[in-house]
Formats: structure tokens, sequence, C-alpha cells
């Protein structure tokens, strides 16, 4: 009985597998006897469908490439409120598909032309576009159209800054008439388009310059009103409005936005100035601004492109390493973006080894799967059988799309001929990078002759003649098909055979037939792929599925099964007893054997093959000097919630999951008894919060989110933030070493930090308000120099969006101001020592609350400090000017600063870090806007 439950179990297991849709794990297929064929690892393709650079639209047969890009105005297509002539978006779209390629596009009303001088509108003419400038054609309009609607519009030219040589037209974004143009031309886009094979992804524009949603410089983020502001009410309504019409496609946004609500939306994003401002470190740049809003995980499900800066696009891949001047390397750009591809229009001019450079860096964007195993036996005529596939992503984003416009085919291929094809229902858009992901489909009456043929996959492109997809495996025929291994067909099975078919799992997999929505996704069978699916459809109408009745003799046991509650967790942990693991390069079989062979004072190195499962605490011996674990992106599965290690340790590349006895995720406690290192892509996410002591020196390589932290020394990578959630206790016993990373304590932070030494990096508030440091840090209690301390600002009303950092320095030092003229009561003074010399005649005469007022920007180099005593309040009003200053910012007193810009510059007038001294002082005033470049 005991044994009838178990297999009833494992049926059961299999069966929901393949209701569901997901995978089922290698190492359990092989548990059901399937034969293992190793498929041999091969280069990365040069050229890959939705991946690598992209140009604009045009031939070019000098690098290799799958999409191209083009802007298209939105008078080409909308003729009226509900109209349309498609054929300029058609002639683009069949040109580039006609090159086997697939496009990238966005629709504009405002591109301004550049050094030409050429006005270019998008603007359609039925909204009857006027210049609301221009007086006389205004009165001459409603004059002679009474009654009609008139859409204004707003010229502009080079006055407001040098650099802004362009003429345009923008559209007034208020009105209403011209809003619901925009969204019904957005649904009747998506109705015709969406899933169109000839698209790639499209670029969500319309709105502002280009269609990049900003209308710089002109744009006042002060007068929500204003004709240079884009509504947000707008904006969100767009997002939505695409959001319902396009299901299939990927779009993609220039950058999130402030006051909208990404929580629900199917979007990537661009980076329009990859390399320059990619990483930062200001906040307004792309990978810091995706964090800032919650987006840093968005690469997992939604796509990241965007362009190489123009500038730098002649020189870039001159040479190795590819660095961009300010010094981001290119391989930290796509690693910490995920960036799947690229528009570089210099692409086709690269020859020699610039050309080899840039394939090679182009080739490092996306997705790149490769098959390590496959999983099936051989077979006989009219039998059913599972094949199945172990799959791996050594790219850095996923593939985008699933099986419904990217396919998976399965073949048996006989002396270089297609046989039968089967479609599956294979989402590999569920590869993430560094994980391995298992697939399988039941091929229901294999009906092919006795004889000897060659198993196949194919990832079958949507788009006609388009760049075939290719994994990174050695085998993949002309057609593009990966061969996996041979399989023999023999003669079908007599009769007395068959309970021995029924016995297999896949007996029960009859619901497979309702998996292989692959063969109603025939209207694919436009593409010849398809055609090649027309066999299995009669395979989902199995009349040998009567054949497999007696395996509902087993149903009885079905509702005897009180063990399937009672491990919850065995299909997230199928590698209990199954560990593949090995130690200083010999395979020892499972972590324990590893443990159990190590000897004292020496250092090892632990390689895990596959996920690894301890059913207690993991706890490391005292003996090794040194243990590294890496887990090769595999799982660590710790039913308990200690992981601690009796010396040294080191952990790169592991994914550490922490399960409760109920099979819950719990807590983890991770303990080094001496220095504790924290590598390359370690992932705790899959505990429900991690506590990390470190009796030694604790180094991170790479961004980690804890909840307690006790440490010796601190020592941070480049790039690499310690992330401290708000409700947690820090304690640093030695020094705190910064490299270019911060300790970031959570928002809202309110606990005390004990630091027992001197402290040499940084450590992060982010919360409301900025204290004068006795609530949060005692600085001179713990010794923390105030210069080692950074303050992020989030003052009510204002989002990271508002800023161009949020990083201040707080150090002793001095300010300097000059220039402008500077409003204080009614006089007005040209430097702010005069100003502060009137405050203090006023404060003798009795004032007490004092304001000032800025005319203009302000040009720092004198001192920059306020009165020391003898007053209430003091309000500097910026009126939305900057102040430009070298040196410190020294605030004393009651000081209020309102809708005012700081912006720290060195002597020769470049951005530079400024330095807060701190007296106490409100950020007032939900238009001011902070900025500091670092």
């Amino acid at each position: 009985m005991k044994k009838l439950l178990k297999r009833s179990f494992v049926i059961f297991a299999c069966f929901s597998i393949l209701l569901s849709g997901l995978t089922a794990p290698a190492s359990a297929k092989a548990d059901e006897g399937l034969k293992s064929h190793a498929v041999t690892a091969g280069e990365s393709a040069d050229e890959a469908p939705l991946r690598g650079f992209v140009q604009y639209e045009s031939s070019n047969d000098n690098f290799p490439h799958s999409m191209e890009y083009f802007d298209i105005p939105v008078n080409a297509v909308q003729t009226g409120m509900d109209t349309y002539d498609w054929s300029a978006l058609e002639s683009k779209l069949n040109k580039i598909s006609g090159r086997g390629n697939q496009a990238i596009f966005r629709f504009y009303y405002d591109n301004p032309a550049g050094s030409s001088k050429e006005v270019k509108s998008g603007i359609p003419s039925f909204l009857n576009p006027v210049n609301a400038d221009d007086a006389q054609a205004v009165a001459e309009f409603k004059s002679e159209h009474p009654g009609e609607h008139m859409l204004e519009v707003y010229h502009y030219d080079g006055t407001t800054t040098t650099k802004w040589d362009n003429h345009g037209i923008s559209p007034n974004y208020h009105d209403e008439v011209f809003q619901q143009s925009m969204i019904n031309f957005i649904k009747a886009f998506g109705k015709k388009y969406d899933n169109d094979p000839r698209i790639a992804f499209i670029s969500v524009g319309f709105l502002g310059f280009y269609g990049e949603w900003h209308l710089w410089p002109y744009e006042d983020k002060k007068d929500a009103s204003s004709r240079w502001h884009l509504p947000v009410e707008l904006k969100q309504k767009v997002l939505d409005t695409y959001m319902d019409s396009f299901t299939h496609t990927k779009l993609l946004l220039r950058e999130p936005k402030e006051g909208l609500d990404f929580s629900k939306l199917r979007i990537g994003f661009n980076d329009d100035m990859f390399t320059e401002d990619t990483l930062g470190p200001s906040s307004s740049h792309f990978v810091p601004k995706l964090n800032a809003y919650g987006l840093g995980d968005v690469w997992k499900t939604e796509c990241i492109g965007g362009e190489v800066v123009p500038a730098w696009q002649k020189t870039l891949f001159e040479k190795e390493p590819v660095q961009y001047s300010g010094g981001y390397l290119w391989d930290d750009c796509v690693d910490k973006s995920h960036a799947t591809w690229m528009l570089c229009s210099k692409m086709k001019e690269y020859t020699g080894s610039e050309l080899e450079i840039a394939k090679k860096c182009a080739k490092m964007m996306g997705y790149d799967l490769r098959v390590t195993e496959a999983l099936y036996n051989d077979t006989s005529v009219g039998a059913d059988m599972t094949f199945g596939i172990n799959m791996t992503n050594i790219g850095v984003a996923p593939f985008y799309y699933g099986h419904e416009t990217w396919p998976v085919d399965i073949s048996f291929i006989q002396n270089g001929k297609v046989i039968k094809t089967c479609r599956t229902s294979w989402d590999i858009n569920k590869v993430l990078p560094g994980e391995k992901v298992s697939f399988t489909h039941q091929i229901k009456n294999v009906d092919v002759n006795t004889g000897t043929y060659q198993m196949a996959i194919k990832v079958v492109s949507p788009l006609k003649g388009g760049v075939a997809f290719s994994f990174a495996n050695k085998g993949v025929n002309g057609d593009g098909w990966l061969i996996v291994g041979d399989i023999t067909v023999s003669e079908k099975k007599t009769t007395t055979e068959a309970p021995e078919v029924t016995e297999t799992p896949g007996a029960t997999e009859a619901p497979e037939a309702t998996e292989t929505p692959g063969a109603t996704e025939t209207p694919e069978t436009t593409e010849a792929p398809g055609a090649t699916d027309a066999p299995e459809v009669p395979e989902t109408t199995e009349s040998p599925e009567a054949t497999e009745a007696p395996e509902v003799t087993e149903a009885p046991a079905v509702p005897e099964t009180p063990t399937v509650p009672e491990k919850p967790v065995v299909p997230e942990n199928p590698v209990v007893g199954a560990e593949k693991v090995s130690l200083n390069g010999e395979i020892v079989g499972s972590f324990k054997e590893a443990i159990s062979k190590m000897n004292e004072a020496k250092e090892y190195t632990v390689l895990l093959d596959s996920d690894v499962y301890f059913d207690k605490n993991f706890i490391m011996p005292a003996a090794p000097a040194k243990v590294t674990i890496n887990g090769n992106g595999h799982i660590l599965n710790i039913r308990g919630n200690k992981l601690t290690a009796g010396n040294e340790l080191k952990l790169e590349n592991v994914r550490v999951r922490t399960l409760s006895k109920k099979g819950g995720l719990a807590k983890l406690t991770l303990t080094a008894k001496r220095n504790l290192t924290i590598g390359k892509a370690v992932d705790f996410t899959q505990t429900t919060g991690t506590t990390i002591k470190c009796v030694g020196e604790l180094r991170v390589d790479e961004n980690v989110k804890v909840n307690n932290l006790t440490a010796g020394n601190v020592v941070l990578s480049k790039d690499a933030d310690l992330i401290v959630d708000r409700n947690s206790k820090v304690i640093i016993k030695y020094l705190l070493k910064g490299e270019g990373g911060n300790i970031v304590l959570g928002d809202g932070f309110n606990k005390p930090i004990s630091l027992k030494g001197d402290a040499s990096g940084n450590i992060c508030l982010k919360g409301k308000k900025l204290s004068d440091g006795t609530r949060v840090i005692n600085a001179n209690k713990n010794k923390l120099s105030p210069e080692h301390l950074l303050a992020v600002f989030d003052v009510k009303g204002i989002t990271d969006n508002s800023w161009d950092t949020g990083l201040y320095y707080l150090t002793p030092g001095k300010v300097c101001i000059f220039g402008s003229t500077i409003g204080y009561g009614d006089k007005t003074y040209g430097v702010w020592k005069d100003v502060r010399s009137a405050m203090n005649a006023d404060i003798k005469n009795g004032a007490s609350d004092l304001k000032v007022v800025l005319s203009g920007d302000v040009n720092a180099a004198g001192v920059f400090k306020m009165p020391v005593k003898g007053y209430n309040s003091i309000t500097i009003e910026g009126a939305g000017h900057e102040v430009k200053f070298r040196g410190s910012l020294k605030l004393t007193g009651n000081t209020t600063f309102s809708s005012v810009r700081l912006h720290g510059i060195n002597a020769k007038g470049a951005d530079k870090p400024f330095k807060l001294v701190v007296g106490s002082f409100l950020l007032d005033d939900a238009k001011a806007e902070y900025i500091n470049r670092k």
C-alpha cells in the first residue's frame, strides 16, 4: 500500500506540473528512468534575434544584427480623430522584415531637427495646430473657423541655452481633444500591430521632445498648468492604454517618471546614454533611478534597451578594456543594467580590431541560452515517450518572449530530413541568467517508421526569413535544429508490455493534451515551421488514452495520500539524495561528504553542480582555514535558519534558501568565526530576512540586503552597497573601509548604530528628515566623524526623480558664495556677506524671523553662512534659482530652504560634491529641488 501511495504521489506531482505548464526538474526525470544525453557546449552566436547592436533603418552587411530602429511622426498615420492610413508604417516594417530583421520604433509629435534648423512636427493637421504666441494667427483662425477646435502649439528656439540650437513645435499637452486623439491612436495601434512578427519591441513615445517624455530645457516642473509641462495624469493614461492595447509585444519607456504607478505595468526601459549615465553615481542615472523606483529587478520580465552615447560611438571600441572615459567599464554596465540591445549607428563603419571588439561587446548583451542535457529513452512505433531538456542561461538577461510568439519544436531527423515535428508549450523566457531550468514534453503515439533518428529542438522565429535563433551549443544544423542525440525506434510493443507504458508517470500526463496549446497555436501555421506541426494535432485526440485507463485503477490511492501535505517542499527541493558537489575539483557526491573530507588548516573550494539540501542547520567544521562555496548558480537549501562557518568563508554565485519545518521560508543567520566575503551573484532573497555576524572582516563585492549586521572591519567593493533594513541594528566593531560602496540604512531608520572604532567609509541614512545626529547616530559617543555620514533627503512632496542625486556630505568646513542679486527686506545685494551683515543689523534691532529672496542664480566665491545667533528662523526663498558654491554650505540655527537648487562646483566651475555643515534646518516646499553631482 505504501508503495502504491508513493507512486500515486509521484504521478500526482507530475500531473500537476504538466497542468500548470511548469517545468519538471532534471533529477526527477532521471529518477524516472530517462537516459541522459550530454549536449556539447559551443560558442555564442554573433548574430541572434532580439539582442545585440541595433542600427537605424538601412541595409548593413558589415555588422551582425537582427533589429533596426526608426522614429515616425503621428501625422504620417493618423488622419482624423479615429481614422488612420497605415501605409507609411507598413512600408517601413516591410523593408526591414525583407532584410530578415525586426523593428524597434516610436511615434512622436515633436522631433527637434538639430543643426538643420528644419522644423519637424508630427502633429496631425485635423487638430488645427496654431502658434499660440502669434496673436494674429490665432485671431485669423478664430475668425475663419468659428466654433472649430484649435490646438495651441509653441515654437521654441535657442534662447534658453547655447546648447539648444534646434527649432521645433510642441503641442499643448493639456488640450483634452488632443489627448483623446492620442488615446484613440494607441488603441488602434495596438489592435492592428500587437504581436506583429515584424516588430521586436516598441518604444513608448508620443510625449515630449523626440517622444522621450521630457521638455528639457524648457520644462517647468514648478507649474503644472504651464505650457512646458507634461501632465502626470496624461502620462499614466498613455501607459495604461498601452498596457490594455499591447498584451504580447514588449514595450519600453525612456525612464521611470515621477508620480507614476509602475507596480502593475509590463514595461521595460531605455538607457539612452549607455556607459556614460548607466551606473551613477547620481540618482538621476539609469540603474540608480530604476533602483530608487523599486524597479531594480524589472529586467527579469521586461527588456532593457537604449543607445550607446552617440559622442562615444566613434572611439569607444578602439581598445580593450572597453571603457567610457568617466571610468565605467562596458562589462560592468552590461552586467548591472542587464541590457539586451543598444542602438549604435556607427557600427556599420567599424573595421579591423575595432569591429571585433564591438562584436564581442554586442554579444555580451541579452540572453544566451545553452542546452546542457537531453533526457529521453529509445522508444517504439505507436508508443508514448517523454522528452526533456535541461537548459541554462549564460547571458545577462532572459529571452523576453514565450511559446505563444517564439515556440520550441521537437523533431525526429533522419538522413538530414525532418520526419516528425512536435510543438511544445515551453516558455524559454522563464530561464533567467545563471539558472538551470528543465523542460519536458509528452510525445503521444510516436508515428515514425522503425530505425535510428536524431532528436533535435528548434526555437521557431515568428518572422519568415528572420535571423535564426541559435543555442550556445555545437550540433546546430543548417536549418537551425540543435541535434541533442540519437534515438532508436523499434517495432511496436506487444500488448503484454502495455502495463509498463502506463506505469511511467507520463501515463498520467493525459492532461498534456491540454498542455499542447502549442497545437492550438497553429495560427503559427502562417510560418513554414508551423506547417510541420500539423501531425502534432491528431496527437491531442489520442485514442491510445483509452489504453491508459488501467492507470485509473490506482485512483483509490489518491484519497489515501496523507503524505502529500507533509512534503510541500518536495517539488522545490527535488535534489535530496541526488546532489552533485565537487571539492577542490574532485567530485565527492553530497555536500555532507565534502564536509567530512575537509582536513585541518587547508583551503577548500566547494563547487555545486546541482541544488543541495540540508535537513537541519548548515554548520561548517572549524578545521579548514578557508572555505569558498561557489554555487554555480544553484540553490543551497537549509532546513533551519543557520549557516555557520567554523573559520573563514566566501560565498559566490549561490542562492541561499532557508526553510522552516513546515516547508515555508525562514530567517537566515549567517555567521563566520573569522572573515566573511559576500562575493558576486549571492542571493538571499529566498529567506525571510538575513542577519550577518562576522567576527573578523566582512567584505561585500556586490549589493546585499540584510536585516541586522554585526561585524569587525567592513570592506565595501566599488559599486557594492550593503543595504540594511529599517528595523535593524548595526554594530561595527572596528573599521568601516569604503572602496566605493556605502552602507545604506532603510527608509525611516531610527535605531542606534554602534561603531567601536573610527570609520573611513560611508553610512547613508534614508529618511523623511535629517536629525542633528543625537537620535540616529551619536557621533561623539561612537567616534564617527561627520564626514563619513551621508544623508539621503526625502523631503515630503519630492521624489528621487526630482533630484540629480540624493547624497550630501556632512563635514565641518566653510561655504563661499558670490554673484547675482539677492533680495532682503526692501533692498537688493550683490554678495551674500552683505546680506548677512544686513541680517545682523536687523537682529540687533529685534528682528527674529528673517527671509531672503534670490532674484537670480547665485555663483559662489565668498563665505556663505548664517548669522550665529539672535534669531528664530531664516527662510531662503530661491524662486527656482540655483546656488552654485565652492567648498561647504554652513547652516546654523533654524534655516529653511524653499524652491532653491544647490549645486557644488570646484575652482574651475565643474561639478563637485558639496559639504553641508548642519545645525538645524528644514528643506521645505514640494517644488524644491536639491542638486548635487558626484
